[in-house]
């Protein structure tokens, strides 16, 4: 496997939290951390937003990009909305290294909730049958 897949796109280089991680705590506290399917912005907690992890292409697919792995980064969701069919020159962004250190982009944590609550949503629960393998 490519290093580019793991590799940070944006000005912000912040660590992602898994999306599993967000749902379930939307699951549990759906009017104090609330989420839309489409990510409708007024209905979305902006933690949603600014902390889930996507996948990018550094060359867009609008501009000639391909989806080879070579071509595809890891961005917070936020910056991967700026970003757009912009280049990281036309930005003046450039890619973060990958850190050596132990985040789990709080997957454990997910396993956690999903262990311990009576969350029955059907996604949450293959997610986390995925992750337990």
């Amino acid at each position: 496997m490519s290093q580019s897949v793991i590799l940070y796109l944006n000005d912000c280089g912040k660590h992602t939290i898994f999306i599993g991680t967000l749902r379930a705590v939307n699951a549990l506290l759906p009017n104090d951390f609330p989420y839309h399917p489409h990510w409708k912005w007024n209905d979305t907690h902006p933690a949603f937003w600014e902390l889930t992890a996507s996948c990018d292409h550094l060359k867009p697919v609008a501009r000639g990009g391909t989806n080879n792995i070579d071509n595809l980064v890891t961005a917070c969701y936020k910056c991967n909305s700026i970003k757009t069919n912009w280049t990281l020159e036309e930005l003046r962004w450039e890619l973060h290294e990958p850190t050596n250190d132990s985040w789990d982009g709080l997957v454990g944590i997910f396993l956690q909730i999903m262990e311990q609550s009576k969350i029955q949503e059907k996604s949450l629960k293959s997610w986390y049958n995925l992750l337990k393998k």
